[in-house]
């Protein structure tokens, strides 16, 4: 019997905060039975951990054939800098309509089974016909906001946009319709930080509708490295995420081109889009100067976790940032800035810093005193590690799952 339905929207269930999603929903709820509904569900481990895995992907590429072959303009490189960015926006709106229309197809194929779901979980922005679907089915309707408020979102991008010379919007309008419709529909709104659930209550959303649940992280699987973390050898910042705007990749350059570093390595483990490759490949020069290697490139970022002196996040906007746990479960120092959810869960000064949004000055300052510190830098990752390790991914799952109950039991019962 099903009673948690999640769809986990159009991006791969094995990357990323998708990831965490995913395992901490599927490893709550897999005895009371969960259908998941997602993108490459198919022969991963999740599908064991839950009563129905259906894999939206196959009937996903079909749908989406048309605006893939749109896609192929960018790969021409027709479009350049904020007109690239401004055309992949269009796109990956018009991606996840298609994902929203998959997921209340199967949705309404589950419910034409027979099954009777307590609950429907969806990502935002992508959820808004099956939360329709559910709440018509007397299910509750709960949306993950995975961003911050839109509004907050785009005043923090568009200043950075202006600050690089981008003039286009950053992120589509029919994304933030859908964004702020299912706020609207939705009968809980679910948080993972108080960064994002203040953005939201601060522009209107019904706050009794609101609550926050951290991410859990797999201390399995991101973990120290055996033999400890050397206090010296070359120093190594690491970055991981996306080197997008919204991640302030372009700050961290700046910081540590402005810092006292030297002969060390900066690695920014991600995919960077139009207007951060010219700006990567800008600073690449610059920081050779000083001896400093940058890398750049996506990929599994478990062995660069390892091998890092110190993390950074200086995302301009980020509802909470998960790579922040996965960087203190491998017991690194991080670096974070203040418009990154996860910056609740560093102990100032014991484990890492928290640096006001876009202070390019104190993060460089910061970088300088771990720099020139490298016991204070192994300590304050063996911090790290104490502290990821209260947001075990098995307790977070189970104290989400719990409010996501007693929330429902409030509504089902006024």
């Amino acid at each position: 019997m099903i009673d948690v339905v999640f769809f986990a929207g159009r991006h791969l269930i094995t990357t990323g905060a998708t990831r965490s999603v995913v395992d901490m929903i599927a490893r709550a709820r897999n005895q009371h039975g969960t259908a998941l509904i997602g993108m490459g569900v198919q022969g991963t481990d999740v599908s064991t951990m839950v009563a129905s895995a259906i894999d939206l992907a196959p009937a996903f590429r079909r749908y989406s054939l048309p605006i893939r072959a749109l896609n192929r303009l960018r790969s021409l490189d027709l479009l350049k800098g904020s007109r690239d960015i401004a055309y992949a926006n269009f796109l990956f709106a018009k991606l996840d309509a298609v994902a929203n229309y998959l997921s209340a197809r199967e949705l309404s194929a589950l419910l034409r089974q027979g099954e009777r779901p307590s609950t429907f979980i969806g990502m935002n922005s992508m959820s808004l016909m099956p939360g329709r679907l559910a709440k018509k089915a007397g299910m509750t309707y709960v949306i993950h906001s995975q961003w911050v408020h839109p509004a907050v979102e785009v005043s923090a991008l568009r200043r950075e946009y202006a600050s690089l010379g981008q003039e286009n919007d950053p992120i589509s309008k029919a994304r933030i319709a859908r964004q702020l419709e299912e706020f609207e529909v939705a009968d809980l709104i679910w948080c993972a930080s108080r960064v994002a659930r203040d953005s939201l209550v601060e522009n209107g959303v019904d706050a009794s509708k609101i609550f926050t649940a951290p991410f859990g992280v797999d201390l399995d699987r991101f973990q120290p490295p055996p033999e400890g973390r050397a206090a010296d050898g070359r120093f190594k910042i690491l970055m991981v995420g996306g080197l997008i705007v919204r991640k302030g990749v372009h700050i961290l350059l700046e910081a540590v081109l402005r810092s006292e570093v030297a002969d060390a390595d900066l690695v920014l483990n991600g995919p960077a889009d139009a207007i951060t490759t010219g700006i990567i490949r800008d600073y690449k020069v610059r920081l050779a100067e000083r001896g400093i290697e940058l890398t750049f490139g996506a990929g599994d970022p478990r062995g660069n976790l390892q091998t890092a002196s110190v993390f950074v996040l200086a995302s301009v906007s980020e509802s909470f940032g998960l790579v922040v746990l996965e960087a203190m479960a491998s017991g690194l120092p991080v670096l974070i800035s203040s418009a990154v959810g996860a910056s609740e869960c560093v102990v100032e000064g014991k484990n890492g810093f928290v640096f006001p949004s876009r202070d390019v000055t104190t993060l460089a300052r910061h970088l300088n005193r771990l720099y020139a510190d490298r016991a204070q830098c192994r300590d304050f990752g063996e911090q790290s590690r104490k502290v990821a390790q209260e947001y075990e991914i098995a307790s977070m799952s189970e104290a989400l799952m719990d409010q996501i109950q007693e929330r429902s039991a409030k509504l089902r019962s006024s």
